[in-house]
C-alpha cells in the first residue's frame, strides 16, 4: 500500500493539533488544581521629583522583583497606583496570563519614565489605595498593600494632609489606625528612612523596610523575600471580659499562607487605646512563636489590665506591636472591654449564698411543719350528762399519740395512760383523731371505722348502766 505525501502531512498536522490540545487541557487542569492562595495586590509607587536620582534602580526592582513570578501569580488581581502631589489609579486588572504580568511591567516602566512634580502626598495615596481595596472587599482573597516612597511628605497646601513642616498630619495617623483594623498586609519600603514613616507604618500595622539613599538591587530584593506570606487572625475578638485580678488569657486563631519557610513571630506589646483607659502596654510579657508556613495555630496571649477599673463596658482598641518583619493581621482590634462587677467576680460566693439560703428556708419549713405536727389536733369533749370541768375539756393530740377515755362513779375523764377503767383509746391521726373502743359492747350503735371522730357524737353505757352522750368538737 502506498501513501501520498499529502496524506502524511495531514497525519502529522493532526498529531500536532492533538498535542496542542493536550497541552492546553493539561495547563487548564494545573491552573484549576493550583491550591496556592490568590491575592488582591495593590502597588502604590512614589513618582515625585525627589525620587529622580534612584528612579532606574527602583523601576528595575519593581519590575523584576515585586512583579516577579514568585510574587505576582496567575489568578491574582492587581491594582497599580502612582502618586506625587496627588494619587492616580494607573490600572486595575486580573492577572490571568503571562501577558497580563508583562502588561504590569510595562505600566510600571511607563510610570517611572518621567517623575512628576515636587509635591508628595502619601495621605492621599493611602486614601486611594483604601478605596480600591474596599472595592475588592467581596472577593474573599487576602490583600496586600505595597507602598514604595522616599518618605518625604510634602502635600499641597490645599490637601487635608498638609502640614507646614511636612510631617505626617494627625488625620493621616488617625486614618492609619482605621486601615490597620481591615486585616490587609501592608508593607512600606522607604528609601533613606525616617522616623515619621516608621511611625506611620506602625500605626498602619504594617511592615517597615528601610533601604539606603542609593539602594542596590540586592538591598531592595531583600525587602520582598516573603512578599506573599500572610498570617491572618481567622476570628477577631469583639469582647474581652476582665476579672478582679485584671489577668486575661486572649486566644487568637491564626492562619498562615504563602511563606517559603515557617515564620518566626515576636509580639512585644499589646497597647490598649481608649478615651477612659490610659494608653498602656497590657501584654504580660513578650511572646514568640513559630507559625507553619501553611496552616493554623491558636495563639494564647497573657493580658494584664490596670487594676481599679470601674465595672462596666468600655470601647477600646487593642494594638499589637511586633519585633521583626513578620506579624499577624489585623493587629488592631476594636473591642468591648467588660470589667466585671463584684457579683460577677464572686459568682461562686453568690451561688453559695443562694444554696445556703435555700437550705435555711428548707430547715425553717421543716421546723414549722414539725412544730405544727407536734401541736397536733386540738379538740373539745362535751359530756351532756356530766360536763367536764372547764379548762379540762380541751385537748391537743398529735399523730401517733393517744389518750384514754375512762369512766368512774358516773364521771367521764380523759387520761394519758390505760387502766381498768378505760373504755376507749383516743388516737391522734393526720388531721384528726379516731376512737378505738376497748370495751366494744359498752358503745351503743358505734361502728369501728377508723375515721375522724371530731364533729361526731358517741353513746357510752357504763358497766353500771349509766348512759353518757359524748360529743367530740373542733376547737
Amino acid at each position: 500500500m502506498y501513501h501520498t505525501r499529502g496524506g502524511f502531512s495531514m497525519k502529522k498536522g493532526l498529531i500536532k493539533a492533538l498535542a496542542g490540545l493536550f497541552c492546553l487541557i493539561f495547563t487548564i487542569f494545573i491552573a484549576s488544581t493550583d491550591e496556592r492562595p490568590k491575592l488582591d495586590i495593590v502597588l502604590v509607587l512614589d513618582r515625585s521629583l525627589s525620587m529622580i536620582d534612584k528612579i532606574e534602580t527602583v523601576k528595575n526592582f519593581v519590575i523584576s522583583d515585586t512583579l516577579g513570578t514568585e510574587n505576582v501569580k496567575i489568578g491574582d488581581y492587581l491594582v497599580i497606583i502612582n502618586f506625587y502631589g496627588q494619587a492616580e489609579v494607573v490600572s486595575t486588572f486580573p492577572v490571568e496570563t503571562e501577558a497580563d504580568r508583562q502588561k504590569a511591567r510595562d505600566l510600571v516602566s511607563n510610570i517611572f519614565t518621567k517623575p512628576k512634580d515636587t509635591h508628595t502626598d502619601i495621605g492621599n495615596a493611602m486614601d486611594i489605595a483604601k478605596a480600591q481595596l474596599e472595592i475588592l472587599s467581596s472577593t474573599g482573597r487576602p490583600k496586600i498593600l505595597f507602598l514604595m516612597t522616599d518618605g518625604r511628605q510634602e502635600a499641597y497646601p490645599g490637601s487635608k494632609y498638609f502640614t507646614p513642616d511636612f510631617s505626617y498630619s494627625h488625620p493621616l495617623l488617625e486614618n492609619a489606625r482605621t486601615i490597620a483594623k481591615e486585616g490587609w498586609k501592608i508593607q512600606i519600603v522607604e528609601i533613606g528612612g525616617s522616623a515619621q514613616t516608621k511611625e506611620l507604618t506602625e500605626k498602619l500595622g504594617g511592615t517597615y523596610s528601610e533601604v539606603s539613599e542609593q539602594p542596590t538591587a540586592q538591598e531592595l530584593a531583600g525587602t520582598v523575600s516573603e512578599f506573599r506570606g500572610i498570617i491572618q487572625v481567622a476570628e477577631v475578638p469583639t469582647l474581652i471580659t476582665v476579672p478582679a485580678t485584671g489577668e486575661v488569657k486572649l486566644t487568637l486563631p491564626l492562619k498562615s499562607q504563602g511563606f517559603s519557610t515557617d515564620p518566626q513571630v515576636l509580639v512585644k506589646e499589646a497597647r490598649i487605646i481608649s478615651p477612659v483607659i490610659m494608653e498602656t502596654n497590657i501584654l504580660g510579657g513578650s511572646t514568640q512563636f513559630t507559625m507553619p508556613k501553611e496552616g493554623e495555630l491558636p495563639l494564647t496571649l497573657p493580658l494584664s489590665f490596670p487594676l481599679g477599673l470601674e465595672p462596666g463596658d468600655y470601647q477600646a482598641d487593642i494594638s499589637f506591636m511586633f519585633d521583626g518583619d513578620t506579624r499577624f493581621t489585623p493587629n488592631v482590634f476594636g473591642v468591648t472591654v467588660h470589667v466585671n462587677s463584684f457579683i460577677e467576680n464572686n459568682l461562686w460566693l453568690l451561688i453559695l449564698i443562694i444554696i445556703a439560703g435555700l437550705l435555711l428556708i428548707t430547715l425553717i419549713v421543716f421546723l414549722i411543719m414539725k412544730l405544727l405536727k407536734s401541736r397536733g389536733v386540738k379538740f373539745k369533749i362535751v359530756v351532756e350528762e356530766h360536763p367536764l370541768k372547764k379548762g379540762s375539756d380541751t385537748f391537743s393530740l398529735s399523730a401517733g399519740k393517744c389518750l384514754y377515755l375512762n369512766e368512774s362513779m358516773g364521771v367521764i375523764t380523759i387520761v394519758p395512760n390505760r387502766s381498768m377503767r378505760s373504755y376507749a383509746r383516743i388516737a391522734g391521726v393526720k388531721g384528726g383523731v379516731v376512737l378505738d373502743p376497748i370495751k366494744d359492747r359498752q358503745f351503743i350503735g358505734f361502728k369501728r371505722q377508723n375515721q375522724n371522730i371530731i364533729g361526731h357524737q358517741v353513746t357510752l353505757k357504763s358497766e353500771n348502766s349509766v348512759v353518757f352522750h359524748i360529743n367530740f368538737q373542733s376547737v
